[in-house]
């Protein structure tokens, strides 16, 4: 019995080692095989790769509309923060004006050349010239300001620059509510905007001016609200690909990409019966301070009728409130 379970473990032993070189070379043709087959999986793999795949999950994330949402209220805070300074501003320099009537001393002494180059009349008295020169100059600084003024309590124009026809140095302008508004409130304000009569339309700052104590008028600095914004408009899209609108609060349109929308009323205007939802949106913004929206109108500039999505907030300049609102296409 032992010798015959000897020999049968030989022979098991012998037919472990003939068999088992052929199982392990099967084994290795079939690894063999199966690298083949992957090299061809991978050559094919990489033939139809996206180079997107590639990118990291925040790249992905950066595609997304979670991460355009939060670029949209990122540069719209930016953008509010920009604004108000810049409306600073203006009011600054309203109140340089208001200081050299105020202050008895002349505070700029103007040569003949200054008096040549900006028109300034010589009849007029030092103070007045020193005024002239400081309104040139805040023109000359701004592209957005049109007309700088000096208006009495009376609401007579005494001073302006430059003058042009339907707006000259005596003038009355009794019959502009803005102005007996600033005459009787007497502080700092933005009014909303009015039309041009050379067309075009405009928004006037208005800075009160005492002298000793007793109120002697204000001073105005109409600007151009299409070109105040328009700058803050060109590198919102050339940084982000994004639009800028502005609003009044009671929808009336301070600035569009497409110039044919500004000046329109929103609410209640027939041309945007055809897109309620553009009515919807208007109400919505007029009534809220911020948040977001979607609507469908024209992209811009074409007859293509696409969907947008837009953010705004509210900044209060000069006790006017302006809704900036930034757009995408989605």
């Amino acid at each position: 019995m032992k010798k015959t379970a000897a020999i049968l473990l030989v022979v098991s032993f012998a037919i472990l080692f003939i068999v088992s070189p052929g199982c392990i070379e099967k084994q290795n043709l079939k690894s063999d095989e199966q690298i083949s087959d992957n090299s061809d999986s991978s050559e094919n793999s990489f033939d139809n790769l996206n180079p997107e795949d590639f990118n990291s999950e925040d790249d992905k994330l950066k595609k997304s509309g979670e991460a355009l949402d939060l670029l949209m209220m990122t540069k719209l805070s930016e953008l509010s923060g920009d604004v108000c300074y810049d409306v600073e501003d203006l009011f600054l320099s309203a109140k340089k004006c208001a200081k050299i009537i105020e202050e008895e001393p002349a505070r700029i002494m103007l040569s003949e050349e200054q008096d040549e180059k900006f028109s300034l009349k010589t009849p007029d008295t030092e103070k007045l010239k020193n005024l002239k020169f400081l309104m040139a100059q805040i023109l000359l600084e701004n592209d957005c300001v049109l007309t700088v003024s000096y208006i009495g309590n009376d609401a007579v124009v005494r001073a302006v620059y430059p003058e042009q026809e339907g707006f000259l140095t005596g003038d009355s302008l009794s019959n502009q509510k803005s102005v007996m508004d600033m005459n009787k409130n007497k502080i700092p304000v933005i009014t909303d905007i009015f039309e041009l009569k050379q067309g075009g339309y405009a928004a006037a700052l208005y800075y009160p001016v005492f002298l000793n104590n007793t109120y002697e008028g204000f001073i105005s600095i109409a600007f151009s609200p299409d070109i105040f914004f328009r700058d803050y408009a060109e590198k919102l899209q050339t940084n982000s690909g994004l639009e800028l609108m502005v609003l009044q609060k009671d929808s009336l349109i301070l600035y569009d990409p497409d110039e044919s929308e500004i000046g329109k009323q929103t609410l209640g205007n027939p041309e945007y019966e055809n897109f309620p939802e553009i009515l919807k949106s208007a109400e919505k913004i007029s009534a809220e301070w911020s948040g977001s929206t979607n609507y469908s109108y024209f992209s811009t500039g074409t007859n293509q009728i696409v969907k947008k999505r837009q953010f705004w907030t509210t900044v209060i300049c000069g006790g006017n409130e302006w809704k900036l609102t930034v757009l995408r296409e989605i």
